[in-house]
């Protein structure tokens, strides 16, 4: 996970995975939800995604707080507070 926080190709690549097609739903059907991302780990993708898509609230957690400070700087970077 580090690596590919490091890396922006291995970032995008892992961010690419997740579309409209990966989640099987149509992609209007994101906008204004709330979202949580139980196992979200340190890169994020499943939360940046879901906000391009337009999820109203997400939520992240993970098992221990070693993710928390990378996460942050990903999501931040990604423009999300």
């Amino acid at each position: 996970h580090e690596r590919i926080s490091k890396n922006p190709d291995a970032f995008q690549r892992n961010l690419d995975m997740y579309n409209p097609q990966t989640f099987g739903l149509d992609e209007a059907w994101f906008k204004g939800k709330e979202v949580v991302d139980a196992g979200c780990g340190n890169v994020g993708a499943v939360l940046i995604r879901l906000a391009e898509l337009g999820a109203g609230k997400l939520h992240g957690c993970d098992v221990g707080s070693d993710f928390i400070e990378k996460l942050t700087e990903n999501l931040l970077r990604a423009g999300i507070e």
